[in-house]
């Protein structure tokens, strides 16, 4: 959890680096706020609620929108009052930034691998220090591994998502198997294997038209959607192991294949002959 971990470097950092500190992420190109700082808890709340009311402009020439659309480090050694003065939107602004005595400040990107993936500031206020290259050179020290952190964990989350995916592809009921560019399976899950009698060993990684040579019909005479979304199914005889059976199978394409889902409907088709073979006869007897 990322933002347990910024949150817990942005409290680490008070009062040893700074009197003040925040850690914005990026989301959707906009940077927001996840994690406040500020070694007197009453500020604290000042400082958010000038947040709020003077949301900052994201091509501000200071501070971290700056530091986001650079990529670059700032470091504002003193802040004198005529910075103040053109910081502020108007005379209520001036006066609450005032209150929190502002005095120095540094605002460094968080990197990983020349992704920006948000801003760590730092601000100098009731201790009264002023910040010099070495001071920015530690918090850029900091931000670099901060944003290794949210980097493992955005990995991390993928690698879980597509872990998930896996395990449902697993337990749905109909048979999924996808053929890549070349006409090779590169997927056949359990209920493929179910349905087919094939292994998963013994198809994936082969050409389809090798493991199930009547398949390359079949798949020539199913609709192939071009996204995800409701999906036109194709009812088709394939001959399996042990016979014949009536699939229902429809396609979705995409860059690098196409992915298939089959059901077997044989049952059910026999069931429907069944039903309309009865109609007919009841049909034909009460006419007689």
């Amino acid at each position: 959890e990322y933002r347990a971990t910024l949150a817990a470097v942005a409290k680490l950092a008070v009062p040893q680096i700074a009197d003040w500190s925040r850690v914005d992420v990026l989301d959707d190109g906009r940077l927001r706020t996840v994690a406040v700082e500020h070694v007197d808890p009453h500020k604290l709340e000042l400082a958010l609620e000038l947040a709020r009311r003077y949301p900052e402009d994201p091509d501000a020439q200071q501070g971290p929108p700056l530091a986001a659309r650079t990529g670059a480090s700032e470091l504002v050694p003193e802040i004198t009052e005529e910075q103040l003065a053109e910081l502020a939107v108007d005379d209520l602004h001036l006066g609450l930034v005032r209150e929190l005595g502002f005095t120095s400040y540094m605002c460094v990107p968080l990197k990983a691998h020349d992704r920006l993936l948000g801003v760590m500031t730092f601000v100098s206020a009731e201790s009264g220090r002023r910040y010099g290259p070495d001071d920015l050179a530690l918090a850029e020290e900091l931000a670099r591994r901060a944003a290794t952190a949210i980097e493992n964990a955005q990995l991390y989350r993928e690698v879980e998502e597509r872990a998930q995916a896996g395990r449902v592809l697993e337990t749905v009921g109909d048979g999924v198997f996808l053929v890549d560019d070349q006409g090779v399976v590169r997927l056949w899950n359990q209920a493929a294997e179910a349905i087919t009698g094939l292994p998963r060993g013994k198809v994936v990684g082969e050409r389809l038209d090798e493991v199930l040579p009547g398949w390359h019909d079949v798949l020539s005479r199913v609709p192939v959607a071009g996204a995800p979304g409701p999906i036109p199914a194709e009812t088709l005889p394939v001959e399996l192991t042990g016979g014949e059976r009536w699939l229902s199978i429809s396609g979705v394409g995409f860059e690098e294949g196409t992915v298939y889902a089959f059901r077997d409907i044989t049952e059910e088709r026999a069931l429907e002959e069944l039903r309309q073979d009865l109609v007919a006869t009841v049909s034909h007897e009460l006419r007689t």
